[in-house]
């Protein structure tokens, strides 16, 4: 785990570390299902967030689980690098006093030996706590993955619709250009016929009008 230059927040009182988890002698390793009962525990005092239980979730509650797991991974890293800064103070200061020529910082040693312990069990517990979170968020994306592949087709399958939509938009407008052409073209010449219908009736008025004045004079 990183620890940046600058440290990060932590509030002790939030903190989720424990000197009560030992490893196992023989491996070095906290037992798995310590480190489970133990988070189990941090969860009912809801220093921890509850277990992703779902099975078919929707897209919405994997982004938020997501952004679960990142303020989770960031408040472990700031206990972590918290920790892990006295834990190197104090590491360095036991080692330079028990390895003295002087032998009254050799007792000094002594009575350092316990805080120094006490530090590594601590980031030992934030290792093996991260750890497990990780394994089980691994294993809850595998158990969902048959929802989050279906969720990439969906996907897939409304930016091929849309694409479509803009296709067909983009080609509609030049079709609605041509209809409004073809309109105001027909328009004119309904306007042209009007007005030819208009002269024929005028002229065949006239005409009426001269038949009717010669058969008159007859």
């Amino acid at each position: 785990m990183v620890c940046p230059a600058t440290p990060l927040p932590f509030n002790s009182s939030k903190g989720i570390s424990t000197t009560s988890l030992t490893p196992d002698s023989s491996t070095g390793r906290i037992p798995a299902a310590r480190v489970e009962s133990y988070i189990a525990s941090l969860r009912s005092k809801e220093l921890l967030p509850p277990t992703a239980s779902y099975n078919d979730p929707v897209p919405g509650d994997l982004a938020s689980q997501i952004n679960i797991d990142a303020k989770s991974y960031t408040a472990i890293q700031a206990e972590y690098c918290h920790y892990e800064a006295q834990y190197k103070t104090a590491l360095s200061k036991y080692l330079s006093d028990a390895t003295s020529t002087d032998t009254s910082l050799n007792q000094v040693a002594k009575t350092q030996l316990a805080n120094v312990t006490q530090l590594n069990l601590r980031l030992n517990s934030l290792l093996e706590i991260m750890n497990s979170l990780s394994q089980e968020r691994a294993n809850n994306v595998e158990t969902n993955k048959y929802s989050i592949n279906k969720w990439n087709e969906d996907i897939s399958k409304k930016l091929s619709g849309l694409q479509e939509q803009y296709n067909r938009i983009t080609n509609d407008d030049k079709t609605i250009l041509r209809q409004t052409r073809m309109v105001e073209f027909t328009r004119e010449k309904n306007n042209a016929a009007s007005n030819q219908i208009g002269l024929y009736i005028a002229l065949n008025i006239a005409a009426i009008g001269m038949i009717f004045f010669v058969s008159r004079s007859l």
